[in-house]
């Protein structure tokens, strides 16, 4: 019981509250970029996206675009990998479908003001249960 309540207390609270976003358009600017991706959230500290694995890695560092809905384009970003780790596989079509976390780097005022206003609009609270 003790270690129990140990570990709730040790939990590390989530420095930047995650969204849900619908009706977006993800584009990579890397060589290795997989064509098949969808956000699965986002925060004013990062992203986190599913992709069909292309066999290809991605380096540790690259720059992303986002754009939301019609009125929405945070320009490019530079991101660095947190985790990228294999959710599932598709047997059928020889598919493996991975989930990269990735960690903003360095955002201007410009886009940091901007990515507030699209969570505050388009953002639906992530519930982790």
């Amino acid at each position: 019981m003790i270690a129990l309540i140990a570990k709730i207390f040790k939990r590390k609270k989530r420095q930047n509250q995650r969204f849900i976003v619908d009706n977006h358009d993800l584009i990579i600017y890397n060589p290795n970029a997989p064509e098949e991706k969808e956000i699965v959230d986002l925060s004013l500290g990062g992203i986190s996206f599913v992709y069909v694995d292309n066999g290809k890695p991605l380096n540790k560092t690259f720059e992303l675009e986002i754009k939301i809905g019609d009125d929405f384009h945070l320009g490019k970003v530079r991101v660095k990998i947190i985790s990228d780790i294999e959710i599932s596989e598709i047997t059928s079509k020889s598919q493996i479908i991975k989930r990269l976390s990735a960690r903003f780097i360095n955002l201007n005022a410009l886009q940091e003001y901007e990515l507030r206003r699209i969570l505050k609009k388009y953002g639906k609270e992530f519930n982790m249960g």
